[in-house]
């Protein structure tokens, strides 16, 4: 498991992507809510599955994770058709404008580097478990090099050009994503299912994100699993128990979620 990429460095990444697209568009993306109304609707607690003063964690990673210390040690994650919506709604790092390219579009994310990992603290609440998903976009964009550019529809613009003011996505950035999830058993209790909704400042408040291990248990030494984002499968692959203290990563993650 990587134990150096840390925080700053998937933030520092991020940030500046999307820095460099303001630059370009004159579009804000700030930290502001994506959504109105009523919250979500609260997960009620499962059943606890984790023995009291256990810590468990498992992680996943794509095979083009080649940071230095890249283990995955079997662990997959392979990225579906639904990712596109998770990078953009719950993660807020790509397509954030009408029109998007290189290190802005979803695609060039896509085609990156992931991981995740699940972990859970039967010392405190043992119903639930904190879901972990970082990403990082490709390197390569058809040999095009590392270029961004993010662009408002139409009318946008046109205000924009009057006013000097560009009404822009107005949604958080939240990579890595972090998210207390409820955990329920499945399958008459041959598997389990973590449940959670997207972050409050995201277009993703009261969408459902639920990570699906059909047949196997936090005690197990790994289990294949599906990652649903809001009805869509955004990832699936296997995921293995962690070998170090929250897998690797900083501690920070564990303390705060979105």
């Amino acid at each position: 498991m990587l134990n150096t990429f840390k925080l700053n460095t998937f933030k520092m990444v991020t940030y500046s992507l999307l820095g460099f697209s303001v630059a370009l568009t004159g579009c804000g993306s700030g930290g502001g809510s994506g959504g109105a109304g009523a919250p979500p609707p609260v997960v009620t607690p499962g059943p606890g599955i984790l023995p009291a003063s256990s810590q468990i964690g498992f992680y996943a990673q794509s095979s083009n994770f080649y940071m230095p210390g890249y283990i995955n040690a079997g662990s997959t994650f392979q990225a579906q058709q639904g990712m596109h919506s998770l990078l953009k709604e719950a993660m807020g790092t790509c397509d954030r404008e009408q029109t998007s390219g290189g290190l802005a579009s979803c695609q060039t994310w896509i085609s990156g580097a992931h991981d995740m990992v699940l972990w859970a603290d039967g010392g405190s609440t043992v119903n639930q478990v904190t879901i972990v998903i970082r990403s990082a976009p490709a390197n390569q964009m058809g040999g095009a090099g590392w270029y961004s550019y993010s662009l408002p529809d139409f009318e946008s613009a046109i205000i924009g050009l009057f006013t000097g003011w560009f009404p822009g996505n107005t949604s958080g950035i939240f990579n890595p994503l972090v998210l207390k999830a409820t955990i329920w058993p499945v399958n008459n209790s041959q598997g389990f299912e973590a449940r959670a909704y997207g972050p409050q400042m995201s277009y993703a408040w009261n969408k459902l994100l639920q990570l699906q291990v059909s047949q196997g248990k936090l005690e197990d030494p790994s289990w294949s699993y599906q990652l649903v984002f809001n009805g869509a499968v955004a990832a699936n692959g296997t995921a293995v128990r962690c070998q170090s203290q929250y897998c690797g990563m900083d501690r920070s993650y564990f303390n705060t979620a979105y």
